[in-house]
């Protein structure tokens, strides 16, 4: 497996959860990381929490419902760091409605978070990424896009498309030494999911979902795949044994 010493990584979401947990590993393989998310507050304490300083990291906020957020994302790791080697799209918003109270809003909301970035983070970093034939793009999806579930329709239907997506652009460039991976967890024992899922925290319930560590873990496996050793898809369940 490949050394992640000194490479450059944008974590999206990481205020919490996978995503600070995520930042915390790579902080831990040596990575320069840019942490996004929309609270300076949580992406400070991701930071803090990660032992990273103002030399080895960046926080950048910005919303991912403004069309221009990724980008700016972009322009302002490039700007501290130089090229990304590894960009995860994480961040996303959790919606649940039956199909009679769900709006048009809510569900062009979910997907321009959940889906839209992710083609963003596509059209600018891929032609970059080419060029230097090298470059890795992991997305975290989830199960529910083959479980799925009631009252989960807007969710269910932006990580799809994220992975439709996915799977469509790492045809394309797979030959060009850049990788597109998807992590799909089950449930996880995240704020985010308890909600999500209206699930409660107890232990009994909490066997039956994973870690973000374990999550986290997975995304740094797949980053430090040999160049010629192309995850596709990670699925990780959990067996309860905790």
């Amino acid at each position: 497996m490949v050394s992640l010493e000194g490479q450059v990584v944008v974590v999206t979401g990481a205020s919490d959860g996978i995503g600070r947990e995520a930042v915390r590993l790579f902080a831990e393989h040596g990575c320069r990381v840019v942490l996004h998310g929309r609270r300076v507050d949580a992406l400070e304490e991701s930071r803090r929490l990660a032992s990273l300083n103002e030399t080895s990291s960046l926080v950048v906020t910005a919303d991912l419902l403004e069309h221009q957020a990724v980008t700016t994302v972009i322009t302002a790791a490039e700007s501290a760091f130089g090229a990304i080697d590894i960009w995860v799209n994480n961040a996303a918003i959790g919606y649940r409605a039956a199909l009679d109270d769900m709006t048009y809003d809510e569900f062009d909301r979910i997907m321009t978070t959940n889906a839209r970035a992710v083609l963003v983070s596509f059209k600018e970093l891929v032609p970059k990424m080419r060029a230097r034939r090298s470059g890795r793009i992991i997305s975290v999806s989830s199960m529910l896009t083959t479980t799925n579930g009631p009252e989960l329709t807007a969710y269910a239907a932006s990580k799809a498309a994220m992975e439709a997506m996915c799977e469509c652009v790492a045809a394309e460039v797979r030959r060009d030494g850049v990788q597109v991976s998807i992590v799909q967890p089950a449930s996880v024992d995240t704020e985010f999911m308890l909600k999500m899922r209206e699930l409660d925290a107890s232990e009994k319930t909490a066997k039956s979902r994973l870690t973000s560590t374990e999550v986290a873990e997975q995304i740094i496996w797949v980053a430090r795949q040999d160049p010629n050793s192309w995850v596709s898809r990670v699925q990780i369940r959990p067996l309860g044994l905790q």
